[in-house]
């Protein structure tokens, strides 16, 4: 777990959070319906 002493920062490893688990769950549904 990270710890971030400036909000800014946490705000934006959220939208990077984000933005993977969009990309990775993307990539599961191709992967579904491809196999």
């Amino acid at each position: 777990m990270y710890f971030f002493r400036n909000s800014r920062d946490s705000k934006k490893l959220d939208k990077m959070n984000q933005t993977q688990k969009k990309v990775i769950d993307c990539l599961n549904k191709a992967f579904h319906l491809i196999f």
